[in-house]
């Protein structure tokens, strides 16, 4: 299972590694090609989005390629056999 872990960073600028994403002056921005190694060292290729709400900014990054395990959470009461 991939992980992304908690992030650490408390702010985002133009020299760190998401910073090509801000929307500096605009709204949004396009679609942006990215790596992101994951907490396991798994390389994913990722695409990114950053949207201006005037109070904050919204990132979205997303594989664009399928990750390569899934997992189903359920419920501790659904575990149980009957």
């Amino acid at each position: 299972m991939t992980r992304a872990g908690i992030p650490t960073a408390e702010r985002i600028d133009v020299g760190h590694a998401l910073g090509d994403l801000l929307p500096i002056g605009r709204k949004m921005t396009r679609p942006t090609q990215l790596v992101y190694r994951d907490r396991n060292g798994d390389i994913h290729e990722c695409l990114g989005e950053a949207f201006d709400t005037t109070h904050n900014v919204l990132l979205l990054i997303y594989p664009t390629k399928a990750l390569t395990g899934s997992i189903i959470a359920l419920p501790e009461q659904f575990k149980r056999l009957a």
